[in-house]
């Protein structure tokens, strides 16, 4: 992001960039998934809150109409059927392995959306090295590295069943929304798994590595 801030003009049709059409429309489109991470994320936020003014003030907030929820559920499906139809084509795997990679892709949403967000709207972000958290007991690690995602999950579910119950028995619409949420939380589920498989995965590693350097004997 900070580089299409910075060379934006050089992206223009017109601009005597050196560039040409073809580059130009390679370099905006392989942005694209990430600004669609972004607006996800966006749509989550916007989701939560209204839910809150549904629930709490439902004279003032009323359901949202079908068709603002269609672009929500159509990036959800835009990222699986992408991530799942590149890997088939490109990557030599199997199907297991394509889902795999659906699933990890899923969980970057949030950090990819945030990332994004911050280059739009800063100019300077320092680099974060990821905790590795190796000290500290495999679930917590896990939970750890993914609470602001587990958090999300959370809320956008209580979200759901508050709607539901609340309007739900009398409005289709707050059914087919509180169900849009929880599809909206499934990439932030699957950070929370993402993250718990490679915490476990690494715990058992440690045990494997610490086994085989033990001595027979002393075994």
């Amino acid at each position: 992001m900070q580089i299409n801030k910075g060379h934006w003009r050089t992206m223009l049709p017109w601009a005597d960039s050196g560039l040409s059409f073809r580059q130009k429309y390679h370099f905006i489109a392989g942005w694209i998934p990430w600004v669609a991470d972004a607006v996800n994320l966006l749509f989550t936020f916007t989701s939560l809150l209204w839910a809150i003014g549904v629930v709490a003030a439902p004279k003032y907030f009323d359901l949202p109409l079908t068709l603002f929820l269609v672009p929500t559920l159509g990036l959800f499906v835009f990222k699986v059927a992408y991530s799942i139809v590149l890997y088939r084509a490109r990557v030599p795997c199997s199907w297991s392995q394509t889902v795999g990679a659906s699933i990890a892709g899923l969980s970057l949403i949030f950090t990819v959306g945030r990332a994004t967000l911050h280059g739009i709207f800063t100019r300077r972000l320092p680099f974060m090295r990821t905790p590795k958290m190796e000290d500290k007991p495999a679930l917590l690690a896990g939970l750890t590295m993914a609470w602001e995602e587990t958090a999300l999950a959370m809320a956008l579910w209580i979200a759901a069943i508050a709607v539901w119950l609340g309007q739900g028995h009398y409005y289709p619409e707050a059914r087919i929304w509180s169900a849009l949420m929880v599809v909206q939380s499934l990439p932030y589920l699957a950070a929370l798994f993402v993250s718990m498989v490679n915490a476990l995965s690494t715990l058992q590693f440690g045990r494997t590595s610490v086994v085989a350097s033990v001595p027979h004997g002393a075994a």
